[in-house]
């Protein structure tokens, strides 16, 4: 008999084999989601984002205005529109739980320079177009100082490090 698929995406002969884990054969109307792998981020994960969408809504930006800066943050910091961020790494757009934890730290760097950025910001547009836009230049402005931050403190380890490989200054030079 050939393997078809079920509803649930497993074939028959998987029911059949009583893979471990799935002792009740007889598929679940609705497929569960997992609960990702805690990072150690998850609290910071949920909080920075949250605190800067308060920020944006209290600045007056509306749902346009949240996807505009997000989106703004996530072309400077990592040079993809949202939906190609995560899709670069096989996931769905806002799944941040999953992102591995390197990335996840950028982001969340991203977020509170663009919040404190966005609570220090007098807006001075009008109109709700334009609000929206000016927030997201902040958010843009805030994520290009903490990427280029980033960049130099890299950089900086690195020095430290080749700094290392070095050999000694003699005893008579003058920066020892």
């Amino acid at each position: 008999m050939p393997d078809t698929p079920s509803n649930d995406g497993s074939s028959n002969q998987d029911e059949q084999l009583a893979l471990p884990g799935m002792e009740n054969s007889t598929p679940s109307p609705q497929r569960r989601r997992r609960r990702p792998e805690p990072t150690g981020l998850d609290i910071e994960r949920t909080d920075t984002r949250q605190a800067l969408s308060r920020s944006l809504h209290q600045k007056g930006a509306n749902e346009e205005g949240q996807a505009l800066a997000t989106g703004s943050i996530y072309v400077t910091g990592f040079g993809k529109r949202t939906k190609d961020f995560y899709a670069h790494f096989g996931l769905t757009p806002g799944n941040r739980a999953q992102l591995p934890p390197e990335v996840l730290r950028f982001l969340i760097c991203y977020e509170v320079a663009a919040k404190r950025r966005v609570d220090l910001h007098i807006v001075q547009a009008q109109d709700q177009r334009s609000i929206n836009r000016e927030l997201a230049n902040q958010c843009r402005i805030a994520t290009l100082i903490i990427k280029r931050a980033l960049y130099w403190a890299e950089c900086l380890g690195s020095l430290e490090a080749a700094e290392a490989l070095l050999p000694e200054p003699p005893d008579n030079y003058p920066l020892r």
